[in-house]
């Protein structure tokens, strides 16, 4: 939330980085990011023009209102929307680019011939395959985000590919080569300027350093064999100056006793790099699901965090690639640290996994994570698993309380002319014999 108060009618404009991928230039994403917005405001006012033009039809009267979702827009006015960021030819061209792409689709005033200005509609079907096959590659990568839209970025504004040419193949490659360039260099502990931004840099070293899934990765590349610092978490840190290769290995060796560490550090090799796109490869795909998860542990008895992730995948039918392994495995972590109404247990986890993944989610989300536990519901404020749990709790609870009206209603059961009978009928049947008392006293002849 800022801290600053803005006059609520002034405009805002925010880049989207999606629009920029799938424009390939900033300055067509914004003018899209633009049209998109004029696009929302037709398409709140639809249902008002449709229900007025019914008014007049019903009266007899001939429609006025366009209830179509194009919408007019003149370039000059277009050109001032943006702040003036955008020359009048360039915005001439960055149109005409958006309606090649199909993103828009553009014509003259179809009642008034006269009128010149254009009209234009967003074509949302497109846009929208093209956000969504963006979101399936940048899913499908291992480590944090930031890496991968910076490989995007490389191969699309760099390397001179489109984003048709875009697949997840050939970002996973090239984030293999930024993985090779941050391991050199800090192998070689070289002053010289890297290739790679600092924080692109650093987010690399993070996800290196992560937990078991990322130290497959790292275990698959020798150079990287060792790195981790006895002393931080920080696996470039400089330790032992005498013995570089030896650098980490005793922490690496109290941290995972059983990893192997190579006593020395080979040079990266083409046999290397097509070792670890095969393991990574072979990792992310589908696993068919087992008659029961990987664990010597009951439902009911407590877990760690590995033991969470194995018993997810075997809910889902399918393992989790290295890198998003690390994540949710850094979620199970923090879903156990949390100060929750149970213990979490694999009953739970099974529970919550068939509670959160209905219809809706699927339709709306699509796959159910662990990350999605964790995470803070804007609506309530709180973990998203503790809301889960509390309704689960409260089922149970109006389960058991039916439970205990019908024992207790059971057991009302009298003894009525020798035979057993329902305490409701019991009584309606005793109301209906009972004289009505607001006749006492009355005489009949």
């Amino acid at each position: 939330m800022s801290r600053i108060t803005h006059w609520a009618p002034l405009p805002m404009n925010i880049d989207r980085w999606d629009y920029y991928i799938i424009c390939g230039d900033i300055d067509t994403a914004r003018v899209l990011q633009r049209i998109e917005y004029w696009d929302g405001v037709k398409f709140a006012s639809s249902p008002q023009a449709e229900a007025h033009n019914e008014q007049l039809q019903e009266a007899g009267l001939e429609a006025t209102q366009d209830a179509s979702l194009y919408f007019w827009k003149s370039e000059e006015e277009l050109q001032w929307e943006l702040f003036g960021s955008i020359g009048e030819k360039k915005l001439s061209q960055i149109l005409k680019s958006l309606v090649a792409k199909q993103y828009v689709s553009v014509r003259n005033n179809p009642y008034r011939g006269f009128d010149r200005t254009k009209q234009y509609l967003l074509q949302a079907e497109k846009i929208q395959e093209d956000l969504d096959k963006l979101r399936a590659i940048i899913q499908h990568q291992a480590g944090s985000i930031r890496p991968v839209q910076y490989a995007i970025e490389l191969l699309l504004f760099k390397s001179g590919y489109t984003f048709q040419e875009l697949s997840e193949d050939l970002v996973r490659q090239k984030l293999h080569e930024m993985y090779e360039i941050v391991i050199q260099e800090e192998q070689q502990n070289s002053s010289k300027k890297s290739s790679l931004p600092h924080f692109i840099r650093t987010a690399i070293k993070s996800d290196l350093n992560s937990e078991a899934p990322f130290r497959k990765i790292a275990g698959s590349i020798p150079q990287n064999r060792g790195i981790e610092s006895a002393k931080s978490r920080d696996p470039f840190r400089k330790i032992a100056e005498s013995n570089p290769q030896n650098r980490g290995i005793e922490s690496a060796k109290s941290r995972d006793p059983f990893r192997k560490i190579a006593e020395a550090i080979p040079e990266i090799t083409t046999e290397i790099t097509t070792e670890i796109t095969t393991e990574i490869t072979e990792a992310r795909e589908p696993i068919a699901p087992q008659s029961a998860p990987a664990s010597t542990l009951s439902l009911s008895q407590s877990l760690s965090a590995e033991e969470i992730i194995r018993h997810w995948e075997y809910l889902r039918g399918e393992a989790f690639g290295p890198a998003e392994r690390a994540v949710q495995l850094r979620a199970a972590q923090t879903l156990l640290s949390l100060d929750l109404p149970v213990k979490i247990s694999l009953e739970w986890i099974s529970r919550l996994y068939n509670e959160g993944f209905d219809d809706f989610w699927k339709q709306k989300y699509g796959e159910l994570l662990i990350t999605h536990l964790i995470q803070i519901e804007r609506s309530t404020g709180q973990y998203r698993v503790k809301r889960w749990i509390k309704r689960l709790q409260e089922r149970e609870n109006t389960k058991e309380e039916k439970k205990v009206i019908h024992i207790q209603e059971r057991n009302e059961v009298k003894e009525v002319s020798g035979k057993k009978e329902n305490p409701r009928r019991h009584r309606r049947r005793i109301l209906e014999t009972e004289p009505d008392p607001s006749f006492a006293g009355e005489v009949f002849s």
